[in-house]
């Protein structure tokens, strides 16, 4: 899913959402955690054989947000080792 919301994204007007969108359907457990880093380890995430241009800007500007998503998941879990950790 996360796939197909960047490409619909990337080509529309709907690019500043993209974030409140994969935030909103991760919270909604819609699309999973381990969905989201697989979409951004694919070639896809990157626009792999994407001419560039504004497309491959909008696809690298999904991805961009993407990392951001997975940086909070990996502060997340470092808390909780650290919370278990006290424990």
């Amino acid at each position: 899913m996360p796939k197909t919301l960047q490409n619909h994204c990337a080509r529309s007007p709907r690019l500043p959402l993209f974030g409140h969108i994969m935030a909103a359907l991760y919270q909604d457990d819609i699309v999973e955690e381990d969905d989201i880093r697989t979409w951004y380890a694919s070639p896809a995430s990157r626009g792999d054989g994407q001419k560039p241009g504004p497309l491959q800007d909008n696809i690298e500007k999904c991805r961009t947000i993407g990392s951001h998503m997975i940086q909070q998941f990996d502060d997340q879990e470092s808390e909780e080792e650290s919370e278990d950790e006290e424990d």
